[in-house]
């Protein structure tokens, strides 16, 4: 039969006695137990911290690659279609007025002015050409 006691029956025994009754040491285990349990929730919980950091970083160095990726990929077409682009000079009165891009791939054609041409700098015209000859697809 199980007897039930008290914490307080407990304390008054303990000061009578002068020693600590099994039942409080169960209970002093049982917490220190519990206190045990929770330091080891609050390391997995920094160790999980620790982990989230980590994997944050390398998702954070995965989007820059994929990132150089991309414009490498973007690169690599560009010069693809550069490949099957061709000029053709338009001569009016000895000098160079308009010129003719042709991309084989798309059989796409255009004519373009070389005094507006001339207002741009050498990377705008690239562009230029290039959103040209994309726009077309």
């Amino acid at each position: 039969m199980t007897n039930i006691v008290s914490t307080a029956d407990l304390l008054e025994m303990t000061i009578k006695t002068g020693e600590i009754p099994s039942a409080l040491h169960s209970v002093q285990n049982s917490y220190q137990d519990l206190l045990n349990l929770r330091q080891t929730q609050i390391e997995g919980q920094r160790s999980l911290i620790k982990k989230k950091g980590q994997l944050e970083r390398e998702i954070e160095k995965l989007n820059q690659q994929s990132q150089t990726l991309d414009e490498r990929y973007e690169v690599i077409n560009r010069q693809e279609m550069y490949t099957h682009i061709g000029f053709e000079a338009i001569v009016e009165e000895g000098t160079v007025k308009k010129v003719r891009v042709k991309n084989s791939i798309k059989n796409d054609v255009f004519t373009l002015k070389v005094a507006d041409l001339n207002k741009l700098d050498e990377f705008e015209r690239a562009n230029y050409l290039w959103s040209l000859l994309s726009a077309k697809s």
